[in-house]
């Protein structure tokens, strides 16, 4: 009788799970200096991977503003993906209000008749 051949599941040896935080600032600013601002934040972040480290990309021109997206690396989804989030973003806001970057909101503009 042929013996039942082992199966490992190496994903669960890995656990690693990327995580993405989108970002807009305003059309005037510094591409390199926001996205410098978004990977500092994120790297500052205890739970985030140095290997592979954060990353951010000018995603698309938005509406109100640049967006950016913020790629980051952790090996405990478990232990919560909201509180991580939190974290980082708390940092992207103050990087990016110590360096004076505009954080646009949406503008609307309603004509009376």
């Amino acid at each position: 009788p042929r013996m039942p051949q082992r199966v490992g599941n190496r994903a669960l040896a890995d656990p690693k799970v990327w995580q993405t935080i989108e970002v807009a600032v305003g059309y005037a600013s510094d591409v390199a200096q926001v996205t410098q601002i978004l990977c500092d934040a994120a790297a500052a972040t205890p739970r985030v991977l140095k290997d592979p480290g954060p990353s951010a990309y000018l995603a698309n021109f938005g509406a109100d503003g640049l967006e950016f997206t913020l790629v980051v690396w952790i090996a405990d989804p478990g232990a919560g993906l909201l509180s991580l989030k939190s974290q980082i973003n708390v940092r992207i806001l103050d990087g990016l209000r110590q360096a004076g970057v505009d954080i646009p909101y949406p503008q609307r503009v309603v004509h009376m008749k």
